[in-house]
């Protein structure tokens, strides 16, 4: 008998998809077990009752990922009651690459296979998750849940016996590769501590709206902290023995604050008189002390219908982030005993810590580094509130920084692999990984070449850059089709491509249809393609991709403006504004391309220090370029330091506990701005690298 790939026998679209799936084994006292497990696409086990795990690594449909778990100290002599449960995303987003829904795993008892997926193995579709098309908390992470705690049964308790609803599973013909886990499982540590901040009652506007629109325009009436719990301190604690509140009428609703950025499991445990709806949200910045649920067409919450009396549950298939929770229920009544996130941080292994001499200097290396563990799970996240996404820019920047404080350097070689994996047929990469879009970001899949650079100059692993070399080939090989006779990159205007380089005016490819062929030919494109040809040459030893680099660098000279004193981000010959658009960036990027002369270098460093503002600013993320170019002279790391001290210090001083996505925080992309963004950890990386003067550490 071999081990099978299993699902529902049920035919209609596997579209955010719960099942149940039970087996048991035994095994005798003193035994030693193991559970190998993988699913389309997120699974969580329970043995004997007690929860072992809830884990998927990201993967492609065709490439599976499984995991070995030690399950031995959950054993007991004779018979083991094996429960799984497992979801099926179903639809692809920019975390999850649409495959079958699918379910496959092996219990290995003293080396021997006691127990496997086969079509003896019991399922059902789950009865109290809400399966099919459901809310969406963003077009990127896709569907939030809807939980029924009075559809719960003990399924996953010793002893259940089956009923009607459950059958035999369906083999599959699906056959993937298989492959062990490339990096450690994550932690799951215990609910954070959270505390109440505002209470009151409500009015519901419209009870048929999604639950984030229902929460966001509720009326609400709040009442002072001690009104509904009877306890004068603030603010409250929620605590096991529970925290009650009262209220003269029904709709009762609570925010609380676990005190900084999290991102974790959803957990809680509510005691209620009566069946009702909970409406739970979740955000990271409170207006007006409510927390924001609404933005746009993203849902930042979910529901779960309570059964009278105590209920107690975790939702182990999707991480939320945030700093506050919030929930509503049509009761009088609602007695708290746990509200919050259980984080679950990818386990690093710190490098030994180095203090820096100014007090705030280190303040802001130690919530960069903060940042940068809470945009570490499967994979590199941008940011883990509003996308969990893996792209190669802002990856690279998370790599540079976690080089200098971290071990590992599994974490950033999975992280380039599913990049790599994620090659479109045209040779560029998907927007992201292992996502599979209309859209994707030429810039960005020559961040990836350079990130592959920097792996092998802090690890030193030159098999893994062989293994790569074919898929910056093919990267560097559209480029170079595009390169007309003066040595220019002419960009092709077309579905699919966004000409992004960073969120500023003229920069961010949002462009009207009027201005698309002002765009074709860039200097940022141009500089990046300079800089991954060169960084190509010097992987591979080969010296044609330094020829196609020098060409590229000269061409470069067009963009330069000897009025101006810079060279222009674009080349056109119309009158629209982005004729006479010059910014940080494309001085940045021009000058580590090594395309200017040492005294228009100089020229340029003077520009990007004046307060004058004649060029476009750079954004938080691309600063890593504007450093990078200004410290080609040593003598202004004063400059650059005092830089971060004012930028990042004044989100300090706004009360970040991560650091945010832009300098404007939430209000940034019409109020969906995340307070949490990996690429804004890169004062890690020039601190480290040039105030404690560090050498490149090797993993």
């Amino acid at each position: 008998m071999s081990t099978t790939w299993i699902w529902l026998a049920e035919t209609e679209p596997m579209v955010n998809a719960y099942a149940d799936f039970l087996t048991g084994f035994s095994a005798h006292a003193n035994a030693q077990a193991s559970l190998r497990i993988s699913a389309g696409s997120h699974y969580a086990v329970w043995l004997n009752g007690q929860r072992v795990v809830a884990s998927q690594y990201a993967d492609y449909p065709d490439d599976k990922v499984m995991d070995e778990i030690d399950i031995t100290p959950l054993l007991v002599p004779g018979h083991n009651h094996l429960s799984i449960q497992a979801w099926c995303q179903g639809e692809s987003s920019f975390v999850y690459r649409k495959g079958p829904a699918a379910l496959w795993f092996e219990v290995h008892v003293d080396g021997q296979v006691v127990a496997r997926s086969g079509s003896a193995t019991l399922c059902r579709r789950s009865p109290a998750y809400v399966s099919g098309p459901v809310e969406k908390i963003t077009p990127q992470l896709s569907f939030s849940f809807r939980y029924d705690m009075r559809a719960q049964d003990d399924w996953r308790s010793p002893g259940y016996q089956t009923g009607s609803d459950w059958h035999r599973a369906v083999a599959l013909p699906y056959r993937p590769r298989l492959s062990l886990r490339p990096i450690a499982r994550l932690l799951e540590e215990a609910p954070a501590a959270s505390y109440m901040v505002a209470q009151g009652t409500y009015t519901e506007a419209d009870a048929d709206q999604p639950a984030g629109d229902r929460m966001q325009s509720a009326a609400l009436s709040f009442l002072p902290l001690c009104a509904l719990t009877g306890l004068r301190e603030a603010p409250p604690q929620i605590s096991p023995e529970g925290l009650t509140l009262r209220a003269a009428q029904p709709n009762v609703f609570a925010v609380v604050d676990m005190e900084k950025e999290r991102a974790g499991l959803l957990t809680l445990d509510i005691t209620v008189p009566q069946d009702c709806q909970l409406l739970v949200g979740f955000g990271e910045h409170l207006d007006d002390l409510r927390v924001r649920t609404s933005v746009g067409r993203r849902q930042f919450a979910c529901v779960v219908h309570l059964k009278a009396g105590r209920n107690a549950f975790m939702h182990p298939f999707r991480r939320l982030a945030g700093r506050y929770l919030m929930v509503m229920a049509p009761t009088d009544t609602l007695t708290l005993h746990t509200l919050s996130l259980a984080e679950t941080p990818y386990p690093v292994q710190p490098l030994p810590a180095l203090k820096l001499p100014d007090h705030l200097d280190q303040r802001i290396r130690d919530v960069s580094i903060r940042t940068l563990l809470l945009c570490m799970h499967e994979h590199y996240e941008d940011c883990p509130w509003r996308e969990q996404a893996l792209y190669a820019m802002d990856s690279r920047l998370q790599m540079l920084s976690g080089y200098y404080v971290f071990k590992s350097g599994a974490f950033p070689r999975a992280s380039l692999q599913l990049l790599a994996q994620g090659q479109k047929p045209s040779g560029l990469l998907e927007i992201c990984a292992p996502a599979e879009g209309d859209i994707t970001i030429p810039s960005f899949s020559l961040a990836f070449i350079l990130a592959v650079q920097d792996y092998l100059a802090y690890t030193g692993d030159e098999d893994f850059v062989k293994d790569m070399l074919p898929v910056m080939e093919n990267i560097l090989a559209w480029f170079l089709r595009l390169i007309n006779a003066e040595g220019l990159i002419v960009l092709p205007q077309e579905k699919g491509l966004w000409h992004f380089y960073e969120w500023q005016d003229g920069l961010h490819g949002y462009l009207g249809q009027q201005q698309q062929a002002s765009t074709s030919i860039a200097a940022p494109i141009q500089a990046l393609c300079v800089m991954a040809l060169t960084a190509m040459a010097d992987m591979s030893g080969q010296d044609i991709w330094r020829t196609h680099a020098d060409i590229l660098r000269e061409g470069l000279n067009h963009f330069y403006d000897a009025d101006a004193g810079a060279y222009r981000t674009y080349l056109t010959h119309d009158d629209t504004p982005l004729a006479a658009h010059y910014a940080e960036l494309t001085q940045s990027l021009v000058m580590l391309a090594g395309a200017c002369t040492p005294q228009v270098a100089r020229m340029l460093r003077e520009k990007m220090r004046a307060p004058d503002g004649q060029l476009i600013p750079t954004s938080l993320a691309y600063r890593f370029y504007k450093y990078e170019a200004l410290l080609t002279d040593p003598s202004l790391l004063p400059h650059v330091i005092d830089d971060i001290r004012q930028v990042w210090g004044r989100m300090l001083r706004q009360g970040a506990t991560s650091f945010w996505e832009t300098e404007r925080g939430a209000w940034d992309f019409d109020n969906a701005g995340s307070l949490c963004h990996g690429w804004s950890a890169i004062p890690v990386y020039f601190f480290a690298k040039y105030v404690l003067r560090i050498k490149e550490p090797q993993h």
